[in-house]
């Protein structure tokens, strides 16, 4: 038998800050679908059934032709915020150090509704080592060749952008595992 979303959500005894917070859907998206304002997108859909373990079939999800349709692609919920911080390092491409930077502002204009600061804590730990270990390479690395080679220059350009394209593909394979609620980063200490 269908039911509304919030009928779901009572029958496992859960706000709708706990189903937001188990989902990773905002909790105004989950107030907005329970009051008939939206359908939700087929993804915001998926995650609400599975974290409610029940088939979307299952669910009874009316528009009130009364309330405006409100884009779901501008819900920014915990999920996103996570990814976006993740994603925001690959901005070393332009500029040293951005992959620190930037990742750490989206962290502290994101922290109270950061729902998983594990995860974002593991992904800034990642950037902190990464930066500290490509620093020592850049500098050390030129005096332990530099009897072989004439040009240490060259040998800070070619370690940096090996660095970096090592720092790319991390981000992108964390920005996967993310996607599909894997672990991520179980080689990284958390130093943070």
């Amino acid at each position: 038998m269908k039911k509304t979303l919030k009928e779901h959500r009572k029958t496992h005894n859960l706000s709708q800050q706990e189903l937001s917070e188990k989902s990773g859907i905002s909790v105004r998206t989950i107030q907005r679908i329970e009051k008939g304002g939206s359908t939700g997108s087929p993804f915001i859909i998926k995650s609400l059934c599975k974290t409610l373990d029940i088939d979307a079939a299952d669910l009874e999800i009316e528009l009130d032709s009364t309330a405006p349709e409100q884009n779901e692609q501008l819900d920014f919920s915990p999920q996103r915020r996570v990814k976006a911080i993740n994603l925001s390092a690959i901005f070393v491409v332009f500029l040293p150090l951005l992959n620190l930077v930037l990742p750490t502002l989206l962290f502290f204009v994101y922290k109270k509704q950061m729902t998983d600061k594990v995860t974002v804590l593991k992904i800034l730990s990642f950037q902190i080592l990464w930066t500290l270990l490509t620093l020592l390479l850049c500098v050390m690395l030129p005096f332990l060749l530099a009897p072989r080679m004439s040009d240490s220059n060259a040998i800070r350009f070619w370690v940096y952008f090996i660095c970096v394209v090592l720092n790319v593909f991390v981000v992108l394979n964390t920005a996967i595992k993310l996607s599909k609620s894997q672990p991520i980063l179980a080689f990284v200490p958390n130093i943070l």
